[in-house]
């Protein structure tokens, strides 16, 4: 996302590419300190919110190509590919934890 956003117009410096990086940043972090919780509502509760910020991560890029600042349409679908994969590990990630 950072070398994807580095490319995008200087006027989206504190809009667009802020937002990606947070949500991009949102999704790991949020990884790790739900790894870190002992309690498991603790841990799902993290998870849940980094999954949040995928979603948030998917919608963000669509606009971005929408925009044309993201303008291969193959970088988009691999994010989209991505974004999914992540979201289908927590999604399964929040299920053991639950059950």
């Amino acid at each position: 996302i950072y070398k994807i956003t580095k490319s995008f117009p200087p006027e989206e410096k504190y809009g667009l590419v802020s937002d990606m990086r947070r949500a991009a940043n949102s999704i790991s972090h949020n990884i790790a300190e739900g790894f870190g919780r002992f309690e498991s509502k603790d841990k799902t509760r993290f998870y849940k919110i980094s999954r949040g910020s995928v979603y948030e991560l998917m919608s963000q890029s669509i606009v971005s190509h929408k925009l044309e600042y993201i303008k291969n349409e193959t970088e988009l679908e691999e994010i989209i590919k991505q974004a999914n994969e992540i979201i289908q590990e927590l999604n399964a990630l929040i299920k053991t934890i639950e059950n």
